[in-house]
């Protein structure tokens, strides 16, 4: 059995040699692939992909990847719930089951290992702790970014759309970091301190942004306003 570098894949044949000098070789499996089956083949694809790394070699959804940065920041934020993080080096070992080749290693369903590495308990938790979205006044649920994980999550959206919302959404007791979105879909402001900006520099910002797009709502009191999904545009 050994690796074959230029299929990207584990072989088995017989070999037939003079000394060191090979003088032919077969496949030893029946439909002649090469192919071997076993635990042995899974361990020695294990060793080659750890050596080149489980972000190489893994082709992981956005799905997958946005569920690994929730079960970080449920680790990260609330360690008594009991749940550990899931990386992709600690799934490779599960991934491998049945391959034999790189290419079967980037079709594997890394997303499905991740809930089974979370467990069908901890879901719950999962989706108490750390939702996907937050509610907005407008009735709309907005999705929350995670990152990879390591950060404080983000909420972004065009101002308009959070009028009315008085305070920061937040994820295992943290506020999340929300950024106030002008027209052009760019950053205003970033904040973590929701009813701070509304009762502060919301006024300047309104300034600036009223004479930059004059046709959009900025009413002076965002705390009464009607948040608006869809842009209200006047005359």
């Amino acid at each position: 059995m050994f690796w074959d570098p230029t299929a990207n894949r584990v072989r088995t044949e017989s070999q037939l040699q003079y000394g060191a000098l090979v003088l032919g070789s077969r496949p030893l499996e029946r439909n002649g692939a090469g192919t071997p089956a076993g635990d042995e083949a899974e361990a020695l694809l294990l060793q080659i992909a750890q050596r080149a790394g489980a972000d190489v070699v893994l082709r992981p959804s956005d799905a997958a990847l946005a569920l690994m940065a929730r079960i970080a920041v449920l680790a990260r934020l609330r360690p008594d719930q009991g749940v550990e993080r899931v990386t992709l080096d600690s799934l490779l070992p599960q991934l491998v089951r049945g391959c034999r080749s790189m290419a079967d290693l980037a079709r594997a369903d890394v997303g499905a290992a991740v809930l089974g590495a979370l467990g069908h308990r901890f879901q719950s938790v999962l989706n108490k702790h750390v939702p996907t979205h937050v509610g907005l006044p407008s009735g709309r649920r907005m999705a929350l970014d995670y990152g990879d994980g390591s950060g404080p999550p983000v909420l972004a959206a065009r101002i308009q759309k959070l009028f009315g919302l008085l305070d920061t959404p937040r994820v295992c007791g943290a506020p999340v970091q929300v950024q106030l979105l002008a027209p052009n879909r760019r950053p205003a402001q970033v904040t973590t301190d929701l009813r701070g900006f509304w009762t502060g520099s919301y006024q300047d910002v309104r300034k600036q942004l009223r004479g930059r797009y004059p046709k959009h709502s900025w009413p002076e009191d965002p705390l009464t306003a009607v948040a608006e999904h869809r842009p209200r545009r006047k005359g």
